[in-house]
């Protein structure tokens, strides 16, 4: 009978423990039957230690670290202290930069130490090696630079060197437009140019306000450090100009239908919408626009800024008569009303039907298909962020990927797209601003701008 007894309660007091071990949060054992410490990670971006401590079962006590430099501990502090209810997950991030007062720069230590809330008190020790950068990149500015006209473009040319490792470069102009650099030793590769020279063509859009521009150059170190200097140049403002274009039934008919039906097949228009041709004209002008431009971006940023310069300045792409010019706001106007607005983005070229268009400089083809407003389209990527669109052709003479050289045949002008009459619609862009045209065919801004900043620091360092 004892043993029948004994038996039982040892049963009992198994089935307890089994309980208590497997499910320890159902009885409020977890302190008891938790022999394992704390899970640890620490993870180092740049000038930024993200800590991430978890305990399943009993939970997290404390957080500390400390800082040892050269075999002496320089920073303590608790991180996380005893609570009421346990924390079973912790993270935080530490700002090494903001060691900048107790420490110097070079090598240190960064040791984390967690506990659980076990009555065995199990810990965790994890010790990571940093380098402590504390000193900001540097900028120098090369380049004379000249009076820019909004919608026009303009080349920097600069040095940025940090102490330990350069992250990133770039410039910002106005609102949240940046632009990329390129890198002159990859640009000229057999001239021995160190790798820290960059150059950024930047460009602006007519009708910018001069109290919107403001270029500065950053720099940000692998540490997170940044530097930034203003650019100083005289800018000129350049007002839109303001056209209001008539919009007959018989246009609207020629054209309207197709291209509604386009925008349908490339996913812009439900397919059972069937708007008029004044309202097919808004969504045309509008919508249609803006997702033909965020098509066209996104086949720019694919290319990215490649490190190579035009030699020359650009030749007309065809002969004829330049009609409507590069910045117009117009005013769509049909039977005395307001209907539309859009920015004109290119220089219109007229001549004879169908006639020659060519590459403006010499490039990589990025785009060459039906696109949308713009018809049978080329679109040429000429380095730096510079690209020539061809709009309304009637046919195309290239393909995507190819290399053209200026001058080289690329299609006939038309009247496809929403082109009223044949023409080419010309448009330059530097890194997605398009610009005036006008500017790329002038062989003395070309030189102003371009050739003679280059020369100079090219020379000088090809002479050191």
């Amino acid at each position: 009978m004892l043993v029948k007894i004994l038996l039982t309660l040892l049963t009992l007091v198994a089935t307890f423990f089994g309980v208590a071990f497997f499910f320890p949060d159902y009885i409020g054992s977890s302190q008891y039957v938790d022999f394992t410490p704390p899970a640890m990670t620490l993870e180092q971006n740049g000038g930024e230690l993200t800590l991430t401590v978890s305990d399943d079962l009993s939970g997290i006590t404390s957080v500390r670290y400390l800082v040892q430099q050269n075999g002496e501990t320089r920073v303590e502090q608790e991180i996380l202290q005893e609570r009421a209810n346990l924390e079973k997950n912790h993270q935080l991030s530490l700002n090494l930069r903001s060691l900048r007062a107790s420490l110097k720069e070079g090598n240190a230590e960064i040791i984390v130490t967690a506990q659980d809330g076990a009555v065995w008190n199990n810990v965790v020790r994890m010790t990571t090696p940093v380098t402590l950068d504390f000193s900001s990149p540097s900028i120098e500015v090369l380049s004379v630079q000249h009076r820019m006209f909004a919608g026009g473009a303009e080349l920097v040319l600069f040095q940025a060197t940090d102490n330990l490792s350069l992250q990133d470069v770039w410039l910002s102009v106005y609102r949240d437009k940046t632009f990329a650099p390129f890198q002159l030793s990859l640009a000229y590769p057999n001239l021995g140019i160190p790798e820290n020279l960059y150059g950024i063509l930047f460009a602006t859009p007519r009708g910018l306000a001069r109290d919107e521009f403001r270029p500065k150059l950053h720099a940000l170190d692998s540490f997170g450090n940044t530097t930034e200097i203003p650019l100083s140049l005289r800018f000129e403002e350049q007002a839109l100009r303001k056209t209001s274009p008539k919009l007959s039934r018989d246009f609207l008919a020629r054209k309207i239908p197709s291209l509604v039906l386009e925008m349908k097949d490339d996913g812009y228009l439900p397919p059972q919408t069937a708007p008029s041709d004044v309202e097919g004209f808004q969504l045309i002008n509008e919508q249609y626009r803006e997702k033909l431009g965020q098509e066209l971006k996104a086949a720019m940023d694919r290319e990215g800024v490649r490190p190579v310069l035009p030699k020359t300045h650009f030749q007309r792409p065809m002969a004829g008569s330049l009609t409507s010019r590069f910045g117009e706001f117009r005013t769509y106007t049909f039977e005395g009303q307001n209907v539309s607005t859009s920015h004109h983005d290119g220089q219109d070229i007229a001549s004879v039907l169908a006639d020659k268009v060519v590459a403006t400089g010499s490039g990589k083809v990025l785009l060459a298909e039906q696109l949308g407003i713009y018809g049978k389209t080329v679109l040429i990527d000429h380095g730096a962020g510079i690209t020539s669109l061809y709009g309304h052709l009637s046919s195309l003479s290239v393909t995507e990927g190819q290399m053209v050289e200026q001058g080289e045949l690329i299609g006939r002008s038309g009247t496809t797209g929403l082109a009223g009459g044949d023409h080419l619609h010309f448009e330059i862009r530097v890194q997605g601003v398009p610009v005036t045209p006008i500017e790329w065919w002038d062989s003395k801004w070309f030189k102003d701008n371009i050739e003679l900043k280059l020369a100079s620091l090219l020379q000088l360092h090809t002479l050191n």
